[in-house]
């Protein structure tokens, strides 16, 4: 814990006003999908607290397809906390 606040500080020192962290290891490609539609979904609406895209991309990630093979076919869904709890974002929201 120490080693992730010391580092978490470090970036507020350096400058940054938000952080997204996770609690837990997470799964690559979930992570991948959230993250990218995050970034989506701040992009497309300057409006939008990074709070409220966080939430929405969380959101989109449960009802999303999940993890799919190559044909295509979903193995599992995203609709699991594990997949889309761990991620807090820390800071300043402005």
């Amino acid at each position: 814990a120490e080693a992730a606040s010391g580092l978490g500080r470090a970036f507020f020192y350096a400058g940054t006003r938000a952080i997204l962290v996770t609690h837990w290891p997470v799964h690559s490609q979930s992570a991948r999908d959230l993250v990218t539609d995050l970034f989506r979904r701040q992009a497309a609406d300057s409006k939008l607290s990074r709070a409220e895209a966080l939430r929405e991309a969380m959101t989109g990630l449960m009802d999303g397809p999940g993890f799919t093979d190559d044909k295509g076919k979903t193995v599992f869904t995203y609709a699991h906390p594990l997949f889309w709890a761990p991620y807090s974002l820390i800071g300043d929201g402005g």
